[in-house]
């Protein structure tokens, strides 16, 4: 089954409109899709019901940010009730910790030179607080870097002159949050921290201990290598596979919408139990 369930729309940090993705999903034949908007399920009060019961399915998804030890990690809610209190009171608590967020790092960076650093990083998103790729992208305009992984080099990244830490959710907290809506908690991309493998594997153990559902065993176009060695871990750790695409932008062949490979035969597949 063709799925994507890690998927960015301009209501976060990506470029496209939600109904836009849905029409890309089905161009490629994907099955069952999910926009996952960092701390946001603002993209699902765009697509009105009309659209239940066709292809592709819809799985409710979010991207939540959360701390864990000294680091910030991603963790993907999926097919949880978008009507859930609790769930949107967590993540109107996220927004306004991304909303303090951007005034800092736009404080920061106004001390490195800028100009109306928050207004021109706001203009470049959709309904949520700008995150770093749109100070990262204001920079690029500006001419003051020559490209977004520049901007992250120099300015935004940690240890760098704008890099704000950040005290998001825990592991355990997202967990509940996600699970008393009815959803599933997924690790997102959990080769893209840079871990080592023992840091990585004492992550996936907390997460495990958390109550952590699932685990991106395919995110983007990843190899063949990375992909098994991710589907061992899963079996390990009792997790379901997740698959994603981490798509923010047309013309990145890297993550492409719906264009993924298939799970590895030992995945238990996170949507299998979704189909009936």
């Amino acid at each position: 089954m063709k799925v994507d369930f890690h998927i960015h729309s301009n209501c976060s940090d990506g470029e496209l409109e939600p109904r836009d993705i849905l029409r890309s999903a089905a161009e490629v034949g994907c099955e069952m899709v999910s926009i996952t908007d960092h701390d946001s399920i603002a993209a699902y009060e765009k697509l009105d019901s009309s659209l239940k019961g066709e292809k592709p399915r819809i799985v409710s998804g979010c991207e939540f940010s959360v701390s864990w030890e000294r680091h910030e990690v991603h963790i993907v809610g999926l097919n949880f009730d978008l009507e859930n209190s609790r769930l949107k009171g967590a993540i109107t608590r996220q927004h306004l910790t991304r909303e303090s967020r951007a005034v800092a790092i736009a404080e920061r960076l106004e001390a490195e030179g800028g100009t109306d650093i928050l207004a021109k990083a706001s203009s470049l998103c959709g309904q949520g607080p700008p995150g770093r790729l749109h100070f990262a992208q204001v920079l690029v305009a500006e001419g003051i870097v020559r490209n977004v992984q520049q901007a992250f080099d120099r300015f935004l990244a940690s240890g760098q002159p704008a890099f704000v830490k950040t005290s998001w959710m825990s592991l355990s907290e997202i967990c509940e949050e996600i699970q008393s809506a009815g959803g599933v908690a997924v690790a997102a991309h959990p080769l893209k921290y840079g871990f080592s493998n023992s840091r990585l594997m004492k992550l996936l153990d907390a997460f495990h201990a958390a109550g952590g559902n699932g685990l991106e065993v395919i995110s983007g176009n990843q190899n063949r290598d990375k992909t098994t060695h991710l589907a061992r871990l899963a079996r390990k750790f009792d997790f379901a596979a997740s698959v994603g695409s981490d798509f923010h932008r047309p013309n990145t062949p890297w993550a492409s919408i719906g264009r993924l490979p298939p799970l590895p035969s030992i995945s238990r597949p996170i949507w299998s139990d979704w189909l009936s």
